[in-house]
């Protein structure tokens, strides 16, 4: 009876090593060609973020004048600054809404970099366009802090009022 164990052991043990080179056989040229379908199948078009050229667009001036009053460095010393600004947008009203909501925040950052000017500092003409620089910047980052996805950008400040006593 063991023997008649074994034999079928070994008759289902044959078959069994016989089936497994099939099997591997099979399955690499199954995914052999898997691989060949993946590599020269044509790739689906990826979407291309469009590049927006803002220069193209004409500048538009924000209808309300900012200005401050502050002391620079010392007690002493009274200035006033008011600007107004120029942006250029691919959509414009849904920039007016962007600046609308997120003017108080750029007034408040304004505040704190002419806060922290001395009286040296906002005088002379290479400062007042450094200042000028510091602003543009300030208000594009607080208006569109995501450059890439913005769509707008503030071009240019012009100095309404630059008095300092």
């Amino acid at each position: 009876m063991a023997d008649e164990k074994e034999k079928k052991d070994e008759q289902e043990g044959g078959r069994k090593s016989k089936l497994l080179p099939i099997f591997l056989g099979m399955i690499l040229v199954v995914g052999g060609a898997v691989g060949v379908v993946a590599m020269t199948a044509p790739q689906k078009p990826k979407e291309e973020k469009k590049e927006v050229d803002l220069d193209s667009f004409p500048p538009k001036v924000w209808p309300e004048k900012l200005s401050w009053t502050f002391n620079p460095g010392t007690r002493r010393n009274v200035a006033k600054i008011g600007i107004s600004f120029e942006y250029k947008a691919e959509d414009d009203i849904k920039t007016q809404g962007v600046i609308v909501e997120a003017l108080p925040k750029a007034r408040s950052r304004i505040q704190i970099l002419l806060l922290g000017k001395s009286v040296d500092e906002l005088t002379g003409g290479d400062n007042a366009l450094q200042l000028k620089l510091e602003m543009r910047d300030i208000l594009n980052e607080t208006f569109f802090p995501n450059s890439e996805e913005a769509h707008a950008k503030v071009s240019d400040v012009y100095f309404d009022e630059y008095l300092i006593k």
